[in-house]
């Protein structure tokens, strides 16, 4: 009996005696997987071109980016002209401060001028005065 059983047991499991209907089921569910690991794969193709064309424009981006960096001329010129730009304006500041004090001298200068015009003008009413002033003092000097 113990060997009846085994034997029906081994016979039912064995490939070519299953029934008919269960072989289509499994070979219907074997074909969906194979679709659908075929459509993952045509996925994975079309993501792989894609991160390939993205390689290649960055690559090519890269490239470009390399050949105007050095293309670009230095900033040496442009740190120079920067240099002289304050450098003139450094100086236009003192020559304004040097142009304020000539201004300033020269007004001093010119009152001074004007002074010196006056008192020019005054010396001889002054000499005069004092020419009175001493023949005053005389006539007062003779009469005492």
């Amino acid at each position: 009996m113990y060997r009846k059983i085994w034997r029906k047991r081994r016979v039912s499991n064995h490939p070519l005696t299953r029934p008919l209907r269960a072989n289509r089921h499994l070979e219907l569910a074997r074909q969906r997987r194979l679709e659908a690991l075929a459509t993952l794969l045509a996925e994975l193709d079309i993501a792989q071109a894609k991160l390939e064309r993205q390689c290649e424009t960055l690559a090519a981006e890269r490239s470009q980016a390399d050949r105007e960096r050095k293309s670009v001329p230095s900033e040496r010129p442009l740190h120079d002209a920067i240099a002289a730009a304050l450098q003139a304006a450094r100086d236009v500041d003192r020559t304004r401060q040097l142009l304020v004090l000539a201004e300033t001298r020269g007004q001093e200068a010119n009152d001074a001028w004007q002074s010196a015009r006056e008192w020019q003008r005054a010396w001889p009413d002054q000499c005069q005065q004092q020419q009175r002033e001493g023949e005053a003092r005389r006539v007062l000097e003779q009469a005492e």
